[in-house]
C-alpha cells in the first residue's frame, strides 16, 4: 500500500512556486486533496469491510408444497426469477427481504460456512456491478489526473526555469536595502516637500495677519532647511549594496527582455485550465448515471446448484449505503471544482492578462512601461497572491529609480580628490577633464573650481545643475554621443562662460536644442551624419550665435546649411567634412567675408566652387579629398592676395597650370596624392613658397628652375619615380627637410652640401648605392634626422658616421616641422 502523503504530494508544486498561484488554484488544490481522501477512504472501506453476505432462496417444489407470496400464487423460484427481472431493483429487495425471513423463520439450508463463503466470493464478483466495486480507483485515476493537470506548468522546464528566474529575483528585491530605502525616500521627500508647502502657506497668512520680525522670519526659513536628500541616501547604502542593487537591475531588464518575447506559460495555463474543465465535466456526467447502481440487495446466480443446492441467492452488498454517500460527496466536489474552473476561465477571458500596467497601482515611479506576454501573466498572478510582490519589484523596473541609483553611486565613488586625479593637460595647456561612460556628473566635479574644459564621452543620464555657476573658469565643453539636459539658471551662465562647444551625434536627436542660448560662444564643432530631410539639417540655432568664429561641420550635407549666413558676416573659420557626399549650392559663400580659413574637405567637388574667389581675407584654403581634375580656375585665386596656403591633395588633378604663379602670396602648397606628371616652370617663381608637398604623384624630373625657390623650407618628392634630381634644387639654401622616398634614384649629388640648413633627409626604398662625401658639410644634419636603408647605412664612410654623429642637435627642428599658424589677429584671440 501507500500512504497518503505519498498520494497528495503528486498535487504538490515546489514550495516557492505558491506566489504563482491565485487563490481559486489553492482552493482546488485543497479540493483535489478531499477527492483523494473519499478516493482512500473507499478504497480501505472495500478493503476491510465485508463485501457481500448471501442467502439461499429456497424451492419447496421438492416438498409437494406450495407457498404463496403477498401479491401473488407463484412458486418461490418462479416469484424470485420474475423479480429478477424486474428494472425497479427496490420493488424486488422488499420481495428477496420477505423470502428470506421467511427462509430463516421457516425453512432450513443444509450449507455450512465454507460454502457459504464460496457463495459470498462469487456473488461479489459475479453479481455486484462494476462501478460499485471500483469507483474508488476511477476517484483516484481522476484525482490524479486533476493534479497533475494542476501543477503541469510547474514542472515543465520551458515555464518552471522562468518562474525560478522570477522568484530568485524577486527574493533579491525583498532583500535588497534599496526597495526599503526607495520607499522611505519617497516618504520623506513628500512629507519635506509638504512641510515647505505648509510653512510657506503659514508665513503668508502670518503676513497678511501682521508683520513678522527678521528673527522669527529667519528662523521659519532655517526650519525649512532639511538635509539634502541626496546626503541622507549616501548614508543608506554602502558600496557593496550599491554594486548588488546595479547587478539587480540588469537581471531584472535582462529577464524582462527574455520573458516578453513569448506566451508559453499563459497558453500552458489555460490549456490545462481548458482540460481540468472538460475533465470535470465527463465525470459529473457519467458519475451520475452510474450511481443508481450501487444497491444494498443483490439477486445472485452463482451456478452452483451441484455444491450447494441452491441456484438463487439473495445478498446483501454491506458497504452500499456508505460508498452512496461518498459518491454523493466526491460529486458535490467535482461541481465546485468545475465552479471555480468556469469562473477562471471568465477571469482569464474579461481581464487581458497579456498586458501589466503599473499606472493604476501604488507605485512611487511613474515611468514604469506595460509588460507584456508572459511576463505580464505572471506579474497578474503574483497580484492575486499579494500586490505587494509587485509593488517591491517595480522599483527595479523603474528606469528613474535605477538613475537614483546610479547617481548616488556615483557620487560616492567620485569625490573631489578623484576628480583633480583624473585633470589633464589639454593641447592648449589648460585643466581638461574627461568622463568616460559615466551615468552622471559627479557632484564633486562642481566643486573643482579649476576645470577649464569638459568632455563627456558615451555618458547617459547628464544634467547640469546650478551647480556649475562654481566653475567659473570653465570655457570647453566637449560632448560626444551623449544627451545632456541643461537647467535654465546653469544653461544662462553656460550662455556667457562658453567659447567652445563640440559635439558629437550619432542620431540628430543628441544635438542639443539648448545651443542657441549659448549667445557667447564662439567656436562650434558638429561632428555626426543626418538625413536629407531632418530638421536639423538647417541649424537653425546658428540664428542666435552672433559672436560664433569658428564652425565646424562633419556631416553628410547636401548643401551648405541656409542659416549658416546668419553667422557668415563674423565668421573667421568654417570647416565642412563631408564623408564623400556631394555638396553643392556653394554660391553663399561669397558672403563671408571675414572668412579666414575655408576646408571643404570630402565634399565630392568636381571644380573650384567660384563663391571662394570673393573672400577676400581668406588665408587658408582647404580641397583636399575631392574630385578634382582640372583646376583651370586657380587663376582666379589671385584676387585672394591673402592666400598663405593651399591644399589639393587626394584629388584626381593630372597637371597644374601656368596661372599658379599668379597665386603669389603663398606660403604652403600641398598636391599630394594626385596624378601630376610634370611641375610648370611658372610654379616656381612663387618666392614666398616655404612648404611644397608633391609627394605620391608620377613625376619623373624636376625643373631646373626650382632654385627660384628662395625661401624653401620643405620638400617632400616621396612615391615618385624621379630618377636624378638637379643639382639647381641644393640652390635653395634654406632648405630644412627633404624627403625623397621611394624614388629610382641611383645617386645624390654633392651638391647637397649647399644645404647648409638641413636637419632632415630621407631617401630610403632608392637605389642609391653610396652618399657623397660632401653630405658631411651639412652640419646640422645629425642621424636621427638622416632616413636611409639599413644597407646604405652600414655601407657609409666612416667620415660620414663619424660627422653625423658628432654634429650638434639642432634646436629648432620640431618648430620648423609644425605648419605656421594664420596671421588674422581675431583668429589668433580664439585660439
Amino acid at each position: 500500500m501507500f500512504s497518503f502523503e505519498e498520494l497528495s504530494s503528486v498535487s504538490k508544486a515546489p514550495p516557492s512556486f505558491r506566489i504563482f498561484k491565485p487563490w481559486w488554484d489553492t482552493f482546488m488544490d485543497y479540493l483535489a486533496v478531499i477527492m483523494l481522501m473519499i478516493a482512500v477512504f473507499g478504497g480501505t472501506t472495500q478493503i476491510y469491510k465485508d463485501k457481500t453476505v448471501c442467502l439461499p432462496i429456497q424451492d419447496n417444489s421438492s416438498d409437494n408444497r406450495s407457498r404463496s407470496y403477498p401479491g401473488g400464487n407463484s412458486t418461490m423460484e418462479e416469484q424470485a426469477f420474475a423479480a429478477y427481472n424486474l428494472t425497479n431493483i427496490r420493488d424486488f429487495a422488499r420481495l428477496s427481504h420477505i423470502d428470506a425471513v421467511y427462509a430463516v423463520t421457516e425453512g432450513k439450508t443444509n450449507l455450512d460456512i465454507q460454502q457459504y463463503r464460496y457463495v459470498n466470493r462469487v456473488c461479489y464478483f459475479y453479481a455486484v456491478p462494476w462501478f460499485p466495486k471500483y469507483f474508488s480507483y476511477f476517484i483516484l485515476v481522476h484525482t490524479v489526473a486533476l493534479m497533475i493537470c494542476s501543477n503541469f506548468w510547474f514542472r515543465f522546464p520551458k515555464t518552471s526555469s522562468k518562474m525560478e528566474h522570477l522568484i530568485f529575483i524577486l527574493e533579491k528585491c525583498f532583500e535588497s536595502p534599496w526597495t526599503s530605502d526607495v520607499l522611505s525616500l519617497a516618504v520623506t521627500e513628500h512629507s519635506s516637500n509638504v512641510n515647505v508647502k505648509t510653512q510657506e502657506k503659514r508665513r503668508s497668512m502670518t503676513a497678511n495677519f501682521k508683520p513678522v520680525s527678521p528673527g522669527i522670519r529667519d528662523s521659519s526659513r532655517g526650519a525649512t532647511r532639511d538635509i539634502p536628500v541626496i546626503q541622507r541616501q549616501n548614508e543608506l547604502l554602502d558600496k557593496k549594496d550599491w554594486e548588488r542593487a546595479k547587478a539587480l537591475f540588469e537581471k531584472v531588464k535582462k529577464f524582462r527582455l527574455h520573458v516578453e518575447q513569448e506566451d508559453t506559460i499563459y497558453k500552458l495555463y489555460m490549456g490545462q485550465l481548458l482540460l481540468k474543465t472538460l475533465q470535470c465535466v465527463i465525470i459529473l456526467c457519467y458519475f451520475a448515471i452510474f450511481v443508481e447502481a450501487v444497491s444494498f440487495d443483490i439477486i445472485c446466480r452463482p451456478g452452483s446448484e451441484k455444491v450447494t443446492g441452491y441456484g438463487v441467492f439473495i445478498c446483501t452488498f454491506s458497504i452500499a449505503f456508505l460508498l452512496r454517500r461518498l459518491l454523493l460527496l466526491y460529486l458535490c466536489v467535482v461541481a465546485i471544482y468545475v465552479l471555480l474552473c468556469i469562473r477562471t476561465l471568465f477571469w482569464i477571458i474579461r481581464t487581458p492578462l497579456k498586458q501589466y500596467s503599473f499606472e493604476k497601482r501604488e507605485s512611487q515611479f511613474s515611468d514604469i512601461p506595460n509588460v507584456k506576454n508572459d511576463f505580464a501573466f505572471l506579474l497578474h498572478l503574483i497580484d492575486q497572491y499579494d500586490p505587494l510582490y509587485c509593488k517591491h519589484f517595480s522599483t527595479f523596473l523603474s528606469e528613474a529609480s535605477e538613475k537614483k541609483l546610479k547617481l548616488l553611486s556615483l557620487n560616492s565613488d567620485w569625490t573631489a580628490d578623484k576628480v583633480r586625479q583624473q585633470l589633464i593637460r589639454g593641447s592648449k595647456e589648460q585643466m581638461e577633464l574627461h568622463l568616460f561612460m559615466l551615468t552622471g556628473i559627479p557632484e564633486a566635479v562642481y566643486d573643482v573650481t579649476e576645470i577649464q574644459a569638459i568632455k563627456m564621452e558615451l555618458c547617459t543620464d547628464i544634467n547640469i545643475s546650478t551647480k556649475v555657476t562654481q566653475l567659473v573658469h570653465l570655457e570647453e565643453l566637449r560632448i560626444v554621443n551623449c544627451i545632456v539636459i541643461i537647467k535654465p539658471a546653469a544653461l544662462f551662465f553656460l550662455g556667457n562662460q562658453l567659447h567652445l562647444l563640440s559635439v558629437t551625434f550619432s542620431d540628430h536627436e543628441e544635438v542639443p536644442e539648448w545651443i542657441g542660448k549659448l549667445t557667447r560662444l564662439r567656436a562650434l564643432y558638429l561632428i555626426g551624419n543626418v538625413n536629407d530631410g531632418d530638421k536639423r539639417l538647417e541649424l537653425e540655432f546658428l540664428k542666435e550665435l552672433r559672436y560664433l568664429k569658428i564652425l565646424q561641420i562633419n556631416s553628410n550635407l547636401v548643401k551648405v546649411p541656409f542659416n549658416v549666413l546668419y553667422v557668415a558676416p563674423h565668421l573667421i573659420e568654417l570647416c565642412i567634412l563631408n564623408n564623400k557626399n556631394k555638396l553643392e549650392m556653394l554660391h553663399n559663400l561669397g558672403s563671408m567675408f571675414n572668412l579666414a580659413r575655408l576646408d571643404l574637405q570630402n565634399c565630392d567637388l568636381e571644380i573650384i566652387p567660384h563663391g571662394i574667389f570673393g573672400l577676400s581675407n581668406l588665408q587658408e584654403l582647404n580641397l583636399q579629398g575631392n574630385e578634382l581634375s582640372g583646376i583651370e580656375e586657380i587663376e582666379s585665386l589671385q584676387r585672394l592676395r591673402k592666400l598663405s596656403s593651399f591644399n589639393l591633395s587626394f584629388n584626381k588633378i593630372k597637371a597644374i597650370p601656368d596661372s599658379i604663379s599668379f597665386v603669389s602670396s603663398l606660403e604652403r602648397f600641398n598636391t599630394s596624392n594626385n596624378l601630376i606628371e610634370t611641375l610648370p616652370n611658372s610654379m616656381f617663381t612663387i618666392q614666398k613658397l616655404q612648404h611644397l608637398d608633391m609627394s605620391n604623384n608620377r613625376l619623373v624630373a624636376i625643373p631646373p628652375s626650382i632654385k627660384y625657390l628662395k625661401n624653401l623650407k620643405y620638400l617632400d618628392l616621396s612615391f615618385n619615380r624621379l630618377e636624378t634630381l638637379p643639382d639647381e634644387l641644393f640652390q635653395c639654401k634654406k632648405l630644412k627637410t627633404l624627403k625623397l622616398n621611394n624614388n629610382l634614384l641611383s645617386s645624390l649629388s654633392g651638391k647637397i652640401q649647399q644645404c647648409s640648413q638641413l636637419i632632415r633627409l630621407e631617401l630610403k626604398e632608392n637605389s642609391l648605392d653610396k652618399l657623397p662625401v660632401e653630405i658631411t658639410q651639412c652640419s646640422k644634419l645629425k642621424q636621427s634626422g638622416l632616413i636611409l636603408d639599413e644597407y646604405l647605412f652600414e655601407a657609409l664612410p666612416m667620415q660620414i658616421k663619424i660627422s653625423i654623429n658628432a654634429n650638434p642637435e639642432p634646436v629648432s627642428e620640431v618648430r620648423l616641422l609644425i605648419p605656421k599658424k594664420m596671421s588674422h589677429p581675431e583668429l589668433e584671440h580664439v585660439v
